[in-house]
């Protein structure tokens, strides 16, 4: 209805817009974007602060081996493949944030430690912390402990909005 569909012999092709108007209410409940500062206005200005952490030995080897096969080796019963570039890019990016995203092993990497000491560093000033995967926030809480809440895709609509209530609140610190 708003967009050309055409029949190619093997299933349909859809292709540019054809009414425009309407389309925008539709698909509205998909989408949703908002600015930081309408939803936290009660947050400071955002600051960005880089922060380095050189891969351990361990952790740089199995990032050398993952680059250069696409299959990183711990020790003789536990690998890590990549089936394509795709995979191997994602690994790649989850090993230099923590081997234990996909190992079955404690062994955290260094952006663990930094993590830690940023927080003893901000003399209990609230910060968040953003990643593209779940499972190293599920991890940095554990290992930072206490004063510690996570909003990630598992949570429902309720437990974000209580969990956004004790940041807002200054119940939680990270």
């Amino acid at each position: 209805e708003h967009c050309y569909v055409h029949f190619n012999g093997f299933g349909k092709t859809v292709s540019g817009l054809r009414r425009k108007s309407g389309l925008a209410e539709i698909i509205q409940p998909y989408i949703l974007q908002r600015r930081v500062e309408d939803v936290l206005p009660e947050l400071p200005a955002k600051s960005r602060q880089d922060l380095w952490s050189p891969m351990s030995a361990t952790q740089a080897r199995l990032y050398q081996q993952m680059q250069k096969s696409m299959v990183a080796t711990l020790d003789l019963s536990t690998s890590i493949f990549a089936v394509g570039a795709l995979a191997q890019t994602t690994r790649l990016r989850q090993l230099a944030i923590a081997p234990s995203l996909l190992l079955p092993t404690k062994f955290a990497g260094s952006k663990a430690s930094v993590l830690a000491d940023l927080r003893n560093s901000l003399n209990g000033n609230q910060f968040v912390v953003f990643s593209t995967f779940s499972t190293a926030i599920l991890q940095a809480a554990e290992m930072l402990g206490s004063s510690v809440a996570t909003i990630t895709g598992r949570n429902d609509y309720a437990e974000r909005q209580k969990t956004l209530q004790r940041f807002r609140a200054g119940d939680v610190q990270v």
